[in-house]
């Protein structure tokens, strides 16, 4: 069973202040947890000592790829709070978007706690689970297994997240107006489609977003986009820490927490901005293939995007091409689309190291190039050749051709 969220809280501030000596000094955790006693080292020292051990017992094994997300959980806290990064520094570094980073953040600071009181627990310590409102006997059961048979009723489908989000805000518009909050939304071009009953995913948007009302600012603002294999929902802002509290103490949120869980998602989770907290709603999504385009011409990439994901592909475009094999193992595409004469990067060696590296040589490779060698590419690994100049055409059908092994394989569009 996960640590109260009281637990997880402590802990995420103590790691807010893991440089301020003064904090940590007096922090709750030294009554919490049974800390080991050392007469040449303060308190505070103590205290910095086992949360750096604890962030470093979530580092991956050495024979992991060090691009793989597997790292994601432990880089995201270590940059995050040994090195003192601010998140939009270390999303940058990670080359993943804030909501990919706030997941794997989220996951490690849930991580970090169960492996804190597995090793420091006191036996003694008062379970605060009996006191949260997110136990079976505070929510309504009954709305549970009523939401769960719509769920299971009939089969799934496609839903647009766009639609979903429109509809679900338009609901909820005529009790915001009452409440004087206004709401933005924004959708993300790129954002995927959910798959499943549409009158289930639409009451459990409403059934988180509707308590939200009560504690946010002038302003609702809901943001959906695109995460790895999820639809992300960022909600801002909420007024203060202590909204955030109650929040999680309102048995209507906390039953839409339980209906997110069940269809798969990930729960709320509060990530540091500027103007107060947020939240993050993260819903799997009815997957597509992705692409990765790595081409120095960025007009080139954004034409070939735009065809693309007219035609359901998931294109991406690497933030750095000088750290493209992180990237790739970041976002593991379905296909990539490879130019080999670049300035900054050297073509056939990104193919050779993907091609050599277990965790992504498996990934279906189309070099794209003006320089005829298909011999070449083809002896290193690449799964397809493509001479440029290209068509919009003749490229998607070469994507569909390198694709078509594994187009059975699994429900994924287009």
């Amino acid at each position: 069973m996960p640590r109260p969220s009281t637990e997880v809280r402590q802990v995420r501030d103590a790691l807010a202040h893991l440089h301020s000596t003064a904090h940590l000094e007096v922090h709750p955790l030294h009554d919490i947890l049974d800390l080991p006693a050392n007469g040449e080292r303060t308190r505070a020292q103590t205290l910095r000592l086992v949360l750096r051990e604890a962030i470093q017992s979530l580092k991956p094994s050495a024979d992991v790829s060090f691009g793989h997300p597997e790292w994601l959980p432990y880089r995201s806290l270590w940059m995050r709070y040994v090195q003192g990064q601010s998140p939009q520094m270390a999303t940058l570094e990670l080359g993943i978007s804030r909501a990919t980073f706030y997941r794997y953040h989220h996951l490690a600071v849930y991580a970090l706690t169960e492996s804190l009181w597995a090793e420091y627990g006191r036996p003694d310590t008062p379970q605060e689970a009996t006191a949260q409102v997110e136990s079976d006997a505070d929510i309504d059961r009954r709305a549970i297994d009523e939401a769960l048979k719509m769920m299971r009723q009939g089969q799934g489908q496609i839903v647009p997240a766009g639609e979903l989000v429109n509809e679900v805000l338009a609901i909820l518009t005529p009790l915001a107006q009452q409440k004087g909050i206004a709401i933005r939304s924004e959708v993300a071009p790129d954002v995927p489609c959910l798959f499943g009953n549409p009158g289930y995913l639409r009451q459990m948007m409403i059934t988180i977003l509707a308590p939200v009302l009560d504690h946010v600012g002038p302003t609702l603002s809901v943001r959906i986009e695109s995460g790895r294999n999820t639809v992300d929902w960022l909600v801002e802002r909420i007024r203060d820490e202590e909204a955030g509290k109650a929040l999680h103490q309102t048995p209507s949120f906390v039953l839409g927490l339980h209906l997110l869980h069940e269809f798969g998602g990930v729960p709320a989770i509060e990530w540091e901005q500027p103007g107060g907290p947020g939240l993050l709603f993260s819903i799997p999504c009815a997957r597509r293939t992705s692409l990765m385009l790595i081409d120095d011409d960025a007009d080139l990439m954004r034409l070939y995007q735009t065809y693309l994901q007219e035609h359901g592909y998931r294109a991406l475009i690497p933030l750095s091409l000088e750290r493209i094999q992180e990237q790739v193992a970041a976002q593991q595409p379905d296909l990539i689309l490879l130019d080999v004469m670049m300035p900054i990067v050297d073509g056939w060696s990104i193919l050779q190291r993907l091609k050599a590296d277990p965790e992504m040589q498996s990934t279906t490779v189309v070099v794209c190039s003006v320089l005829p060698q298909p011999e070449l590419a083809l002896s290193l690994g690449a799964d397809g050749v493509l001479q440029k100049p290209v068509s919009c055409q003749a490229l998607l059908e070469a994507v569909q051709d390198a694709l078509a092994p594994e187009d059975n394989s699994a429900p994924k569009g287009p």
